[in-house]
């Protein structure tokens, strides 16, 4: 028999990624009479050096939020390692405290991991969204899959991933294949113009925009500050064009790579740095520029929506499904040259896509309703691939 009392739903952000990709699912959420939706905030959402982004958050949501968790704000791994106990701890407590019907997570921060482990012990059912994803040059592939097999109900960005979370043992009609979550903001998103936008930014009138996300590679290479100074040094050649950085995230080496970047903007005219934009601004940026530089997923998921070809550089997003809008390159000053020269040349091409999209967030949150007033199984059991 189907249940009438509204249903406790916690959304757990970190940073101003992910919240950018769960905002319209959170506001979807709190249109929902049969949902009392709730968000508890941690990671660098509460920490001044990257930000503060939890001010950014839109009042709506903001007055959601059940519960804080400040963490330590070195990028060390030792730090990593002591704010993941102490996150667990944390979430344990606020979990046993509020008894939620339901956890909703994304993506693949240790913050995240976090979350997860705690529902898991707790025996709470959890959503994962954007699971089955590789990126070999990070630590998240670890987290991302171990969250998978913590998770009761999976929503995927492509069929690949999906089958990838099948593969890992998860029953398929529990994984459900979305699209990716930005397609929200893609849609809905009212996007300033490049006037407006330059002027908010206080960005001068150049030949060309290009936006740079450079983060840490946390596997693999580990001179990622020496890559990021190949990469300036090439950069800086382009003097008719802005480059406009956004602040790297709260990983081991993010601090070092936001000093540099910062010393930089102080010497060169073209360059721009914020340590958060939101998500109007960013997505805004997106749309206007004329290419993204950089090792963020955001290259590789979210440029091709928005018709914009970005330069990959490194290993970090090894792994992940990629299209015709991405040029990969290596580490090396000449590496790093013939790509930048490739992106700029195809910086004013456009491949035309015929692909109706829908929104992940109403699919998602219909499949939930569906779960939380019929029968949300906790009890799992591993799904053998047939050899």
């Amino acid at each position: 028999m189907k249940s009438n009392k509204r249903k406790l739903v916690l959304v757990v952000s970190s940073n101003r990624a992910d919240y950018g990709l769960l905002e319209p699912l959170m506001k979807q959420l709190i249109s929902e009479k049969e949902i009392n939706f709730g968000l508890i905030v941690t990671g660098s959402h509460l920490l001044k050096k990257f930000g503060f982004t939890f001010n950014d958050i839109d009042p709506k949501i903001q007055r959601k939020a059940l519960a804080k968790i400040k963490v330590l704000e070195s990028t060390s791994k030792t730090t990593m390692i002591k704010n993941t106990g102490y996150l667990i701890e944390k979430f344990s407590s606020i979990f046993k405290r509020l008894k939620p019907d339901l956890v909703i997570i994304l993506g693949d921060r240790y913050e995240i991991f976090s979350a997860a482990t705690s529902c898991h012990l707790l025996q709470i059912p959890l959503t994962h969204i954007h699971g089955g994803e590789v990126t070999s040059g990070a630590l998240d592939d670890g987290f991302r899959h171990s969250i998978t097999k913590f998770s009761d109900l999976h929503f995927t960005s492509s069929v690949a991933h999906r089958k990838r979370v099948i593969q890992l043992g998860e029953q398929p009609r529990k994984v459900f294949n979305v699209g990716p979550m930005v397609l929200d903001n893609f849609l809905n998103l009212k996007f300033l113009s490049k006037t407006a936008l330059r002027k908010k930014l206080k960005i001068s009138r150049a030949k060309k925009d290009f936006l740079v996300c450079f983060h840490p590679e946390t596997i693999g290479n580990k001179n990622n500050l020496e890559t990021l100074n190949n990469l300036i040094m090439k950069i800086k050649e382009y003097k008719d064009y802005n480059f406009i950085f956004t602040a790297s995230n709260n990983d081991p080496g993010g601090e070092k790579l936001n000093s540099a970047i910062k010393k930089n903007v102080k010497i060169y005219d073209n360059f721009y740095f914020y340590d958060s934009l939101g998500s109007q601004l960013y997505y805004s940026l997106l749309h206007s520029c004329d290419g993204l530089i950089g090792n963020s997923s955001s290259g590789i998921i979210e440029s091709p929506l928005f018709q914009k070809f970005s330069l990959n550089i490194g290993s970090r997003q090894e792994g992940r499904e990629k299209t015709r809008y991405t040029i990969d390159c290596g580490i090396t000053e000449a590496q790093i040259e013939r790509g930048l020269k490739n992106l700029f040349s195809k910086s004013n091409k456009v491949i035309k896509s015929k692909i109706k999209y829908e929104s992940p967030s109403k699919l998602i949150v219909n499949k939930l309703k569906e779960k939380l007033f019929g029968k949300l199984e906790k009890n799992k059991s591993f799904h053998d691939l047939k050899t």
